[in-house]
């Protein structure tokens, strides 16, 4: 979206023509910023739409795309805490069909699993704009571009690169804190043989995964004497895998170990540089992870812009705050692919 059309955007979500604003060409962008500039009123709302609306329209080209959002699930209800259920399936028993005396009014209950999760993250991102560097904004497109850039790297980019962030870790941390099975490899570095061998085990995990077991989830760690017996289709799977292990992997050999053409196969799989430090500030020895889908619970809480605008320095302060449960579920299938 070029800034002709984000002005004329602008403008219309405000009702810029009852407030003098005329319609944006080549030719008048310092008119506009005269009208924009000239009452703080008016300069309020045009950042504002700027910012709440009309920025979210050049996110496609201005902003940083979090490569880990497709593992949020969805928001999240009220209150600040949000229960997983999952339910065992039942265990069968032979049938007699001439005695029911023992059977027929004994209630066995369904062997249900719960797993609480908490607001665990809550940023807030700032950015200034001066009124004097808003009139400077309309002396060029080059300006003005620049400010619609810094606004949206401050606030947007700046959360989902947070997020990010905040994702990597937690597979890492869940690895470390033992809520997910672990496969020890050894890392390729370029050698067809183990290169060979982690596309085996991998694909060896993905098949295992369909069967209902209770040895790919790791509920048994976290609730000693108890197991969540469960299973994931391979549709429900997602690879994440560090870009360094991706290079090391002949796709079309993960397609052809999968089952799956390629662009399933890559479609079903995500890319990250990391997961994230240990305690120690290292990188952690970890290359990927192969989970269910639903072994992430990612849910938003709250996402609000607000502004503050200061009379005695002419600032326009806007905030975006959001909030976030950020967690995983250890009765679904995921395992941590680790190496040496």
């Amino acid at each position: 979206m070029d800034n002709i059309k984000i002005i004329n955007g602008i403008s219309e979500v405000i009702e810029g023509e009852k407030l003098g604003i005329p319609l944006a060409t080549e030719n008048n962008m310092s008119d506009i910023g005269r009208v924009i500039t000239g009452d703080v009123k008016t300069a309020n709302k045009f950042l504002n739409a700027l910012v709440n609306k009309i920025a979210m329209q050049v996110v496609e080209t201005k902003m940083y795309t979090n490569h880990l959002a497709q593992l949020k699930t969805g928001k999240m209800p009220l209150g600040d805490t949000v229960e997983s259920l999952y339910t065992n399936p039942s265990n069968g028993e032979n049938f007699n069909p001439s005695d029911t005396s023992k059977s027929l009014f004994t209630r066995k209950k369904p062997d249900v699993k719960a797993i609480y999760h908490t607001i665990n993250r809550q940023k807030q991102f700032t950015v200034t704009v001066n009124h004097l560097e808003l009139k400077d904004a309309f002396s060029s497109q080059n300006a003005f571009s620049s400010l619609v850039n810094s606004i949206i790297s401050s606030l947007y980019s700046g959360n989902a690169i947070d997020e990010f962030i905040a994702y990597k870790e937690l597979m890492g941390s869940a690895m470390e804190k033992n809520y997910c099975k672990k496969l020890e490899i050894t890392k390729p570095n370029g050698d067809i043989a183990n290169s060979k061998k982690l596309v085996k085990d991998i694909a060896n995990l993905s098949d295992i995964m369909v069967f209902p077991s209770s040895e790919n989830n790791a509920f048994s760690t976290l609730k000693p004497g108890e197991v969540a017996t469960t299973w994931t289709e391979k549709s429900d799977q997602l690879l994440i895998l560090d870009v360094a292990t991706k290079n090391d992997i002949d796709m079309d050999v993960l397609a052809n170990a999968f089952n799956m053409d390629k662009a399933t196969i890559q479609a079903n799989t995500i890319y990250v540089d990391n997961f994230g430090v240990d305690s120690e500030g290292a990188k952690r020895k970890m290359s990927g992870l192969i989970a269910d889908k639903g072994y992430f619970r990612i849910l938003e809480s709250f996402n609000m812009t607000t502004d503050f605008f200061n009379s005695q320095t002419l600032d326009y302060n806007y905030y975006l705050t959001v909030q976030e449960v950020i967690g995983v579920c250890p009765f679904a299938n995921a395992t941590a692919i680790v190496y040496a």
